[in-house]
């Protein structure tokens, strides 16, 4: 045999594992596992464990639930009730509990809510300032004096006072929404809340104003309606307990705020405050009555009030007028009037708003679609044509034998401002005429104030009706 060849042998006799090798790689792994298996048993039996632990705590919660509102509901009663102290104050109740295995057990201890005759809620009306700001207390719409108030309930059980404090807040709408919130909901308004009119609470603000006080009280109303004219404002209270649990956050009743900015007034017509609910399917017709209503002033016809999706809701004057009787004569006046055409028509001619007889009094109209006015013994017709987008237009007189002046505007814009004028017969007692058998418009507001605005009321006034109702100025 060559050397070559024994060499072969010897290489593969030495490639393998020898007995003695693989003994020790056999023993060497029972060592290991003999360390490692028992506490890799252990970690397992408490994963078993923890699990049936998880569900034996859930079914004891289940059952420990149901045993809680068996006791809030007084379904059982208990001779011998027990008692802890918390925050050095003595609470009665009731202990509740549910065995787990391992004889350990879940305690639940539950207060004991004291009986109130008829659970009356108590009704907590805020503390409001109305010295602090000129507005008109009667109705909800200028703000809250003494005969209009911003109502809601506290939602505490008299008897409970001692264990639960009010938390109160205050809210404002976020802006886009009509001005009344019907009082009656069903199935066919409700989708109209958080479109036309504001939900609670995704469509509300929290006010965090620095006249804002923390308590019920709302501070100045002068910063607070110019900063949130023509939106919802609510309250809200909100149960606290002595230990620190929150209760539901309850709302008032919305109540909206017109926020005009010049505030003393003599008529105002908004069909926004028109208290029933109008739809595209739902018409309705009833008299138009004056926001103030000090005087009762209000239509003597029923008006038609509709509601559409590109025009909102309107009050439609289709060959029709409405007398409003007044007894107070003007001389002095300032006149805004919110409307659009119905009708391309260039030869119609008919009365927008008037208190004239023919010789004296005032008229506003159109003169074969364009705007025209009459003040006592002047007049004029203007080239402007109305068309069929919302407009606001702007009447203002003040009489005087040869110095009266008169200002004719629309969507700011003056159109005529003559002054040194004869006005004589501008006073005349008669009824206000809204449109007459030949009209085709759609009203959306009249404001009337019985004395002249200045310059800047004007503007002022004008840019919150542009605003409210949308209309758009050409730059």
């Amino acid at each position: 045999m060559d050397r070559s060849n024994i060499r072969k042998m010897s290489n593969e006799k030495n490639s393998g594992l020898t007995l003695i090798e693989v003994i020790l790689s056999i023993a060497l792994i029972g060592l290991i596992a003999s360390i490692f298996l028992p506490s890799m048993m252990s970690s397992l039996s408490m994963m078993f464990r923890a699990k049936d632990l998880t569900e034996e705590i859930y079914r004891a919660r289940q059952d420990i639930d149901k045993e809680i509102e068996t006791v809030r509901s007084n379904k059982i009663v208990d001779d011998n009730k027990e008692y802890v102290y918390l925050f050095g104050k003595k609470i009665d109740g009731d202990w509740i509990s549910q065995p787990i295995s391992n004889n350990y057990d879940i305690r639940v201890f539950i207060p004991e809510v004291p009986e109130v005759e008829n659970h009356r809620l108590i009704e907590i009306l805020p503390k409001i300032d109305t010295d602090s700001v000129e507005i008109i207390t009667k109705g909800p719409i200028y703000g809250f004096g003494a005969v209009q108030k911003l109502e809601g309930s506290s939602g505490i059980l008299e008897d409970n006072t001692n264990y639960y404090k009010s938390l109160y807040n205050w809210y404002i709408s976020k802006p886009g929404f009509e001005g009344y919130v019907p009082d009656i909901v069903d199935n066919s308004n409700e989708g109209t809340f958080g479109s036309r009119y504001p939900s609670w609470p995704e469509d509300y603000i929290r006010i965090t104003k620095d006249y804002l006080q923390t308590n019920k009280e709302l501070g100045d109303l002068k910063s607070y309606v110019s900063d949130y004219q023509g939106r919802h404002i609510v309250y809200t209270i909100t149960p606290v307990s002595n230990i620190g649990m929150f209760g539901i956050e309850v709302p008032s009743k919305p109540v909206f705020l017109v926020g005009l900015p010049v505030l003393s007034l003599y008529i105002h017509l908004d069909v926004d405050t028109v208290q029933q609910e109008i739809t595209e399917e739902n018409e309705v017709q009833m008299v138009w009555e004056d926001i103030l209503n000090s005087s009762n002033i209000k239509t003597e016809q029923a008006i038609t009030f509709k509601y559409l999706e590109n025009l909102g809701k309107f009050a439609e004057f289709n060959n029709k007028k409405a007398t409003i009787k007044t007894s107070r004569s003007m001389d002095t006046f300032t006149i805004f009037v919110v409307l659009n055409r119905t009708s391309s028509e260039a030869n119609k001619s008919y009365n927008i708003l008037s208190r004239y007889d023919g010789s004296k009094g005032w008229k506003l109209h159109l003169e074969e679609g364009k705007i025209g006015l009459v003040a006592g013994d002047y007049g004029i017709n203007t080239n402007v044509l109305i068309d069929n987008q919302k407009h606001v237009i702007t009447y203002q007189v003040t009489k005087g034998t040869n110095n009266g002046t008169v200002k004719l505007l629309l969507d700011k814009e003056e159109l005529d401002n003559k002054n040194n004028i004869n006005t004589s017969n501008i006073s005349y007692g008669g009824n206000i005429i809204i449109g007459d058998d030949n009209s085709e418009i759609n009203s959306y507001e009249m404001i009337i104030y019985d004395y002249a605005l200045t310059s800047d009321e004007i503007n002022k006034v004008n840019d919150y009706l542009l605003n409210k109702h949308k209309i758009n100025i050409e730059p």
